[in-house]
């Protein structure tokens, strides 16, 4: 592997823990476990987006056992569990371990990075939509809920978003940037990034159901990714899935890894 799609692969994988890691630390609800070994968040919150590992690294002759005990300690908090495996996980059989244990393939990613000096300088709007930086409470709860339509949230983690990122804020100090579009006045469209050292991450592009295939995502992610060259940062990274991977493929990202996510079958918490 050349030295520099390591590099691409390292700046992804790391930004994924950092900002899981400060989006739990702004969270009473929501705790960061490092073990060296395995970075994991953890929650009572029954959701598998705030119980989830991040990545793993494991003797082999140790996996199942780890896998056993992981699994275990999610089970009998009676939440769900997510496990990440990338492209720095081990052993290299990672996921036969987590399918072994019980866990599904729920769904594969790809990593990518594009270098923000080949950005172009303008991109053509949707007619009607503008894009503007989250500065407030009330921007604040509307970007949570066209993140949850999106994604598909329940009305709680909405309400766990808000809180976390409430120092995203304009003029509060934070690492988060929050985006809101808005067409012809309602809002429609959400992105959020996150200053990492190095990169910058994409996260959480969203678009409401009604206002889909106009360009809104496109935009939204077209506007964080200019906010990241304004403070000077060279290279934004993000995951996706297959449904998205040709629109970052346009703003001219470039896949480096892949990324399946595991889960233990809520049926089966209990």
């Amino acid at each position: 592997m050349d030295q520099r799609r390591a590099g691409m692969m390292a700046s992804i994988e790391d930004n994924l823990a950092d900002q899981a890691r400060a989006f739990a630390s702004a969270s009473p609800l929501i705790w960061v476990r490092d073990e060296g070994h395995i970075l994991r968040i953890e929650s009572d919150v029954p959701h598998p987006y705030v119980n989830r590992v991040l990545w793993a690294r494991v003797p082999a002759p140790l996996a199942d056992q780890t896998v056993q005990e992981v699994v275990s300690t999610y089970r009998s908090r009676r939440v769900p569990l997510n496990w990440m495996v990338g492209p720095s996980s081990a052993p290299v059989d990672l996921g036969d371990h987590l399918l072994s244990a019980g866990l599904i393939r729920e769904r594969d990613e790809v990593g990518m990075a594009v270098d923000l000096a080949a950005l172009p300088e303008e991109l053509d709007m949707p007619t009607g939509l503008a894009v503007h930086r989250v500065a407030d409470g009330a921007s604040l709860v509307q970007w949570a809920e066209i993140v949850g339509a999106s994604f598909g949230l329940p009305e709680y983690l909405r309400s766990l978003l808000c809180d976390a990122l409430a120092g995203a804020v304009e003029g509060e100090v934070s690492a988060w940037r929050l985006f809101l579009g808005a067409l012809d006045g309602e809002a429609v469209g959400a992105s959020r990034l996150f200053l990492h050292s190095g990169a910058v991450g994409v996260y959480h592009v969203a678009t409401v159901p009604g206002a889909r295939r106009r360009g809104v995502g496109s935009a939204m992610t077209f506007a964080a990714l200019s906010e990241a060259r304004r403070l000077g940062y060279p290279l934004a990274v993000l995951r996706a899935d297959s449904s998205a991977q040709s629109l970052y493929t346009r703003l001219g990202f470039k896949e480096y890894c892949r990324f399946g996510w595991y889960v233990w079958p809520e049926e089966g918490i209990y």
